[in-house]
């Protein structure tokens, strides 16, 4: 991206920075729970990275958080938990984006063109955040130590399948987009202005 398109790209949010503020100043105080040490430093610094934003030190020795000018950091402010979590992007839902292109008057064909690659994406995000969910209650040490059963497994293979498909999955969308966005625009361009 040049300087230009960079620019556009959104800052992060007054909340997520007041929110990073307030765990880099809670950092300073240790805290002990259950017996357990807190590396409240690490933790603020998680926050912070988590919304695309870094922690620097001014000369005068006072914290300064700025939106982090990184490739991540920029995915990070862009796509939020869904990228800091999975590596998937937040793209508009599947079923809303096809009712969009459908009220500006684009073909239906396009519309149906578009609506597999985009549904496919919603498929690829539920799976990962499915097998999420298995590893987790499979890690929990509150969950009774159970052994997946042959359908639980059958299950984690089918959504790893899916995860694995991610890269073509969303080439697949972005290459539909790509070729029907003439369409879609003459179709916007065709509608009255609100």
């Amino acid at each position: 991206m040049g300087p230009a398109d960079l620019e556009r790209l959104p800052a992060a949010s007054e909340h997520e920075r007041l929110l990073a503020g307030l765990a880099l100043r809670m950092s300073a105080a240790p805290i002990r729970s259950d017996g357990l040490d807190y590396d409240m430093p690490a933790l603020a610094r998680d926050v912070a990275e988590r919304a695309g934003l870094m922690v620097r030190y001014a000369a005068d020795g006072k914290t300064v958080i700025d939106d982090d000018g990184s490739v991540e950091g920029r995915r990070r402010r862009l796509w939020g938990d869904l990228w800091v979590d999975y590596q998937l992007p937040e793209l508009p839902d599947a079923v809303w984006l096809t009712e969009v292109i459908a009220a500006s008057g684009t073909p239906s064909a396009v519309v149906e063109d578009v609506r597999g690659p985009a549904a496919a994406v919603a498929d690829v995000i539920a799976a990962a955040r499915r097998l999420d969910e298995l590893r987790s209650s499979e890690e929990s040490e509150d969950s009774e130590a159970v052994a997946m059963d042959e359908v639980a497994m059958d299950e984690f293979d089918a959504l790893w399948e899916s995860v694995e498909s991610s890269t073509k999955v969303l080439a697949t969308y972005a290459e539909t987009l790509t070729r029907h966005v003439p369409a879609i625009r003459v179709a916007a361009g065709a509608q009255p202005a609100d």
